[in-house]
């Protein structure tokens, strides 16, 4: 019984892999960093097997030492970093607003201890991440996300070297992420800040008072009462979140692939 190899394809699911493989890796999708790495790689795996049925595989040229492997195995990382620091931009639009209304709330000094990841974590940021995850999920977006995968391969072909990418698309996604994390807070800051006010006129006509304790778990209260209240109206700035993280693919991809054109 023979058996035989094309190594085309061979070479195909490996470059996929490292692609795939570092988006799933560096992405913060699990929230709290508890999915096993075992399933991480085997996912990679399943879905670079998936995605080379897509790839024109005439088109792919094996490299003629070690060396080239090595490129475009870089090449193949570096595009998936690329397309990973995007999702980390989506994704830190919620930590900033929950780290916005924690030092308004009095709350900046508290902060949860992420057992997967042993980092502190701030509160309102922890809550507003694993919600996230969940609308993303629930509004289908892993299927988008598979599907920009998919499209990823086809403008960027396994093996085609990037002639450059676009750095105003970086600095587009990092202004998004503090602009929007700022939307997302504002209902609330804006309540803490009235508070803030009422408690200052306090403290002047009544020095003698100590309102800074007094009215801590007040402003703990209210920032958890008007984040509740506000999260109802909030559905169309996650999605807006969410199709912008897709929108800078695109952008990404077509620039990539216009540059090496």
């Amino acid at each position: 019984m023979q058996m035989s190899f094309d190594m085309t394809w061979i070479l195909t699911v490996i470059l996929l892999s490292v692609r795939v493989a570092v988006v799933i890796y560096a992405s913060p999708l699990d929230a709290m960093g508890r999915i096993p790495s075992r399933i991480r790689l085997f996912l990679s795996l399943a879905l670079a097997v998936l995605l080379s049925s897509t790839v024109d595989l005439s088109s792919i040229d094996l490299p003629e030492s070690s060396l080239g492997l090595a490129l475009m195995m870089i090449n193949e990382a570096v595009l998936g970093l690329v397309l990973a620091f995007s999702v980390h931009c989506a994704f830190a639009v919620f930590d900033v607003a929950g780290r916005l209304i924690d030092f308004q709330a009095g709350l900046g000094a508290a902060s949860i201890l992420n057992p997967a990841t042993n980092a502190s974590e701030p509160l309102f940021g922890t809550v507003f991440i694993l919600l996230a995850t969940l609308v993303f999920f629930l509004t289908d977006g892993h299927h988008l996300f598979l599907e920009g995968l998919a499209f990823s391969v086809q403008k960027v072909p396994p093996g085609q070297m990037l002639g450059g990418l676009d750095m105003a698309v970086a600095m587009h996604d990092l202004g998004l992420m503090f602009s929007l994390g700022l939307v997302l807070a504002a209902p609330v800051l804006a309540c803490l800040l009235l508070m803030e006010v009422g408690i200052a006129v306090m403290a002047r006509t009544m020095p003698q008072m100590n309102v800074y304790f007094l009215f801590l778990p007040l402003k703990v209260a209210v920032g958890l009462l008007m984040t509740a209240l506000s999260l109802k109206f909030l559905s169309p700035l996650f999605l807006q979140v969410f199709t912008s993280l897709f929108q800078s693919w695109d952008t990404i991809l077509a620039t990539g692939a216009a540059n090496h054109g």
